[in-house]
């Protein structure tokens, strides 16, 4: 699997780092166990329902989601990101990929 992401998603990414920088590891080790096993346990991948139905979610920690796309081989990190339970999560249309990780 690649692991790719939008200019948004790092935009959001990094403000949210900002804010509390414990988070780094977190969503770092979550990303690297999605890369390496999609049906491990620890990052607890579930697709979403209703107007989300195309997209995927990891837990981060508490109440802190990272939503995704599977497109083939690759998982698209596209901005709608770090949701909470207590708020919509943010929509993108621009899913442009601007960079690839491994």
């Amino acid at each position: 699997m690649k692991l790719v992401y939008s200019d948004h998603f790092k935009k959001r990414l990094k403000k949210r780092l900002s804010k509390n920088s414990s988070l780094k590891q977190k969503v770092g080790k979550q990303l690297k166990l999605l890369v390496s096993n999609i049906q491990h346990p620890s990052p607890k991948t579930h697709k979403l329902k209703g107007n989300g139905s195309k997209e995927y979610a990891i837990w981060i920690e508490g109440d802190l989601r990272v939503t995704f796309l599977l497109i083939e081989d690759t998982i698209l990190l596209s901005g709608g990101t770090l949701a909470t339970s207590f708020g919509e999560p943010i929509r993108v249309k621009n899913t442009s990929l601007s960079r690839k990780m491994a």
